[in-house]
C-alpha cells in the first residue's frame, strides 16, 4: 500500500549491440525505459539519436485498413504476440501487396455510404415540395428570377403574412406546414434578391439547395431516388459482405504485422532514450520494481558484450523516478481521488489508504441510511458494471459506510423506528455530541496528517521540515498543547496545574515556527540566518505565524460539517415525511419513493463533494505535494 519501490537498470555496451539490446529490453514488460540524459549529471561526451520514426505512417495505414475491414489489430488474448519475421521492407511490401484488395473495398464501401445519404438527403427534401407539379430543371433556371426554397418558424411566417402587401416584390408559396415550421419557397426579381434575402433571414428562413441529381417533378424525382436508395442499399450489403470475406481471410495477418509493427516502433521509442558516446558505446538506463530488476537485469545482461549494473535511484538525480501506486484491491478506487490532486512523489507517501478509510468515513457520518445505502452500493454496482465509471466503484464502498452508520443512527429509508435500537442524531442533547464529535475526527485528522508530513520529512532527509515547518512536530506538539488548553479552560479536564506549563509549551513551539528559517541556517551552518532584513524576516514571519494559528483552528471547526451533515440529513427525510403524509396517518407511497430517490441523489452528490472538499483542503493541504511523475511521462511498459 504504497508507492512502489524500484530500481534503476543501467545498460552499456558497443553500439553494434544496439538493437539487440533494444529488442530484448522492449519485450521486458517490468523495464520502463528512462530519457538517460535525465539521470545522468553531466552529458558532455554525448549525443542523442535524433532518427524520424519510420513506423508511424505504416502503423496508421494497417489501422485505416483494419477500420475499413472491421477487423480487431489485437488477439482475442487482448495483445498479440509478434510472429513476424524478417526486415521492416519485407513486412511493408507484404502489406502494402495483402491489403491493396481492402483499400480498393474500403474505397467502395465509403463511396457507396456517402451516395447513400445523399439519396436520404434529396429525398428528405423532396417530400417538403412533393406537391409541387413543376419540373425542377425548368423551376431553377430562369435567368430574371430567383426562386429561394427551405423552411422558416410558423411565428415569423405569420408575422411575414401579417406585413405582406400587393406592393411587396416577391411571392412566397407554402409547400407544407410541418410542426412549427413552414416549408416553401419564394420567388424574387433578380435585381430584388440581395435585399429580400436579407428580409427572409432576419425572419430566419433557412434555405435548402436541392441537388442537381433530382431531374423531373419532384413526385417523379422522388420515385427516382428512392428507387436509386434501394439499389443503393443492396449494393452496399454486398459490399460489407465481400469486405467480411476478406476480413476472415487476412485478420490473423494484420494481426501479426500489426505486433511486429508495434515492437518495432516501441524499440524506437527506446532508442531515441539511448545516449551514444564518443567512443562508440551506448548508455540505457531504465526503472524497474525492486521485486523484478534482478531477473531483469541478468536477462539483459546475458547478451554477450553487454553491461548492466542495478543501483538504486540517485536522491539527486535530475529527472525523479516515475511513480506506480500499489494498494489493496479494496482501496484501489480511491487512487483516482489522489491523481486528481497529483501523484506522489517517489520520496512521498501514497495517501490512497488514508483517502480511501476517512472519505468512506465521513460519507457514512454524514449519510447514514440502512435502506438508502444499500441502493447506493447497487447503483454503484451498476455503473462500475455497465459503464465502467470509477466513480461507481467508489459508491460502493461508501455505500458499505453509510448502512454501517445507518445501523448506528437507526433509520431504514428515514424511517426512524423500524429498528429496535439506534443512536438518534436529532434527540436531546446527542446533536451536540455528533457535532463535538465530529471537531474531535477533524483534530485526529489533522494530526494524522501532521504526522505524515513528519514521515514525509524523514524519507526526504529534510530535517527542517520535520521539526520547524508549519505541520512538523513543533506544529504537533503546539496543535495539541492548544487543544488542551481550550479543555482546561472549558473545564472539560481538572488539572488546571497544568497549564502555565502549557502555556509555556505553546509560546515556545510558536516561536520554533515563527523561527525556522534561521533555525534551518542553522542546522545547515549557513553564515546568513535570514534571506532580508530581520526587521523584514519577523514582520513576514509574524503574518505568516497568525495564518497558520487561524488555519488550525478553521480547519478543526471546518470538520464540524460532519455532524452538520448528519443532522441535515435527518431534516431532508423529515420533509419527505411531511410531503408524503396524510389526514388518515398513513404516508403516500409514491412520494415516499420519490423523496427517498431525490435525497440518495441531491444529498448523496452534496456530501460526496464535501468529503472530497475535507481531503483536498483540511488533508492534504497539510502534508501531501502531488509532485510525482506518471509512467506515462516515462514510458509505458512497466506492467508488472
Amino acid at each position: 500500500m504504497a508507492v512502489v519501490k524500484c530500481k534503476l537498470i543501467k545498460i552499456t555496451g558497443a553500439v553494434a549491440l544496439l538493437d539487440d539490446v533494444l529488442c530484448a529490453a522492449v519485450q521486458e514488460e517490468g523495464f520502463c525505459a528512462e530519457n538517460a540524459a535525465g539521470v545522468l549529471r553531466s552529458t558532455t561526451g554525448y549525443t542523442t539519436i535524433n532518427e524520424v520514426n519510420p513506423y508511424t505512417s505504416c502503423i496508421e495505414e494497417l489501422q485505416m485498413i483494419a477500420k475499413g475491414a472491421g477487423v480487431s489489430l489485437l488477439a482475442p488474448n487482448g495483445r498479440a504476440l509478434p510472429a513476424v519475421q524478417g526486415s521492416f521492407d519485407d513486412v511493408k511490401r507484404c502489406i502494402e501487396e495483402e491489403t491493396a484488395s481492402g483499400r480498393v473495398l474500403a474505397e467502395e464501401i465509403a463511396r457507396t455510404e456517402e451516395r447513400l445519404g445523399d439519396d436520404e438527403k434529396i429525398l428528405a427534401q423532396l417530400m417538403h415540395i412533393i406537391n409541387i407539379n413543376v419540373p425542377l430543371d425548368e423551376l431553377f433556371k430562369f435567368q430574371y428570377f430567383k426562386l429561394r426554397f427551405g423552411h422558416m418558424p410558423l411565428e415569423n411566417y405569420k408575422a411575414l403574412s401579417r406585413y405582406s402587401s400587393e406592393s411587396d416584390d416577391y411571392f412566397f408559396f407554402v409547400s407544407s406546414i410541418e410542426g412549427d415550421d413552414v416549408w416553401g419557397l419564394y420567388v424574387v426579381l433578380s435585381s430584388d434578391a440581395a435585399r429580400v434575402d436579407s428580409l427572409f433571414e432576419s425572419l430566419l428562413f433557412e434555405r435548402v439547395i436541392i441537388s442537381g441529381r433530382a431531374h423531373g417533378t419532384p413526385r417523379q424525382a422522388y420515385e427516382q431516388m428512392k428507387s436509386d436508395l434501394e439499389s443503393a442499399k443492396q449494393e452496399l450489403a454486398d459490399l460489407r459482405r465481400q469486405r467480411d470475406d476478406y476480413a476472415a481471410k487476412v485478420q490473423e495477418r494484420l494481426q501479426e504485422w500489426y505486433a511486429y509493427l508495434s515492437l518495432m516502433n516501441a524499440r524506437f521509442k527506446m532508442k531515441t532514450k539511448v545516449l551514444l558516446s564518443d567512443d562508440d558505446h551506448f548508455v540505457l538506463y531504465g526503472y524497474a520494481s525492486a521485486k523484478e530488476a534482478p531477473r531483469i537485469a541478468a536477462d539483459l545482461g546475458g547478451i554477450e558484450g553487454v553491461s548492466v549494473t542495478c543501483t538504486d535511484p540517485a536522491p539527486d538525480q535530475p529527472t525523479p523516478p516515475p511513480t506506480r501506486l500499489k494498494n489493496l484491491w479494496f482501496f484501489r478506487p480511491f487512487e483516482e481521488y489522489v491523481k486528481m490532486y497529483g501523484l506522489p512523489s517517489y520520496n512521498e507517501l501514497d495517501p490512497t489508504p488514508l483517502v480511501a478509510l476517512s472519505y468512506m468515513l465521513f460519507f457514512g457520518i454524514m449519510f447514514g441510511d440502512v435502506g438508502q445505502g444499500a441502493v447506493i452500493i447497487l447503483a454503484g454496482l451498476l455503473m462500475w458494471k455497465f459503464k465502467g465509471m470509477f466513480v461507481g466503484r467508489i459508491l460502493t464502498r461508501v455505500g458499505i459506510t453509510s448502512m454501517a452508520f445507518g445501523f448506528f443512527y437507526g433509520p431504514v429509508f428515514g424511517f426512524e423506528d423500524l429498528l429496535p435500537f439506534g443512536y438518534k442524531v436529532n434527540e436531546g442533547s446527542n446533536m451536540n455530541t455528533v457535532l463535538i464529535g465530529s471537531v474531535v475526527i477533524g483534530a485526529v485528522m489533522i494530526s494524522i496528517s501532521i504526522l505524515m508530513n513528519i514521515i514525509n520529512g524523514i524519507r526526504q532527509k529534510n530535517l527542517p521540515k520535520v521539526l520547524f515547518s508549519n505541520n512538523s512536530v513543533a506544529s504537533l506538539i503546539f496543535y495539541w498543547s492548544l487543544l488542551i488548553l481550550v479543555l482546561l479552560f472549558m473545564n472539560f479536564l481538572p488539572a488546571k496545574a497544568m497549564m502555565p506549563i502549557l502555556i509555556v509549551i505553546v509560546v515556545l513551539t510558536l516561536l520554533m515556527i515563527m523561527m525556522k528559517e534561521p533555525l534551518e541556517a542553522l542546522l545547515k551552518r549557513r553564515k546568513r540566518l535570514v534571506h532580508s532584513s530581520w526587521l523584514d524576516y519577523l514582520l513576514e514571519s509574524f503574518f505568516e505565524l497568525f495564518e497558520t494559528v487561524l488555519s488550525f483552528v478553521t480547519n478543526t471547526i471546518s470538520y464540524i460539517r460532519l455532524g452538520a451533515f448528519a443532522l441535515n440529513h435527518v431534516g431532508m427525510m423529515s420533509v419527505v415525511f411531511l410531503l408524503a403524509g396524510s389526514a388518515s396517518g398513513s404516508h403516500n407511497p409514491v412520494i415516499l419513493v420519490l423523496g427517498n430517490l431525490f435525497v440518495i441523489g441531491f444529498e448523496g452528490m452534496i456530501v460526496c463533494i464535501q468529503a472530497l472538499r475535507l481531503e483536498f483542503y483540511e488533508i492534504f493541504g497539510r502534508f501531501y505535494e502531488g509532485q510525482g511523475r506518471a509512467l506515462s511521462d516515462a514510458d509505458d511498459t512497466w506492467k508488472t
